[in-house]
């Protein structure tokens, strides 16, 4: 995945306001509705720019996005152990 300033088209150092243009101007080239014919990767990149913008626009975040260009990976779902029943017979701990 491209970073957040990549996705706006934008470079680090770019102001607030070039952030706020840059934004609008990628939000109108990918919303859905401007995009009958692509309406879902329309949707997806529209998501990404939403994204990129509200971590790029909070000063704190944008900090953080600066030291890590690329948006973190997800969370690994929680690791579930399954045993088998019956298998060991009755345990007992004294």
């Amino acid at each position: 995945m491209a970073s957040y300033y990549e996705i706006l088209d934008v470079p680090p150092s770019a102001s607030a306001d070039d952030i706020k243009k840059a934004y609008r101007r990628k939000a109108l080239q990918w919303h859905p509705d401007k995009n009958p014919d692509n309406k879902e990767f329309a949707e997806k990149k529209f998501k990404e720019v939403a994204e990129a913008y509200e971590v790029l626009s909070d000063r704190k975040a944008r900090d953080r996005a600066g030291q890590h260009p690329s948006p973190p990976l997800p969370a690994p779902p929680p690791h579930t152990h399954t045993f088998p029943t019956g298998t060991l017979g009755p345990c007992s701990f004294k």
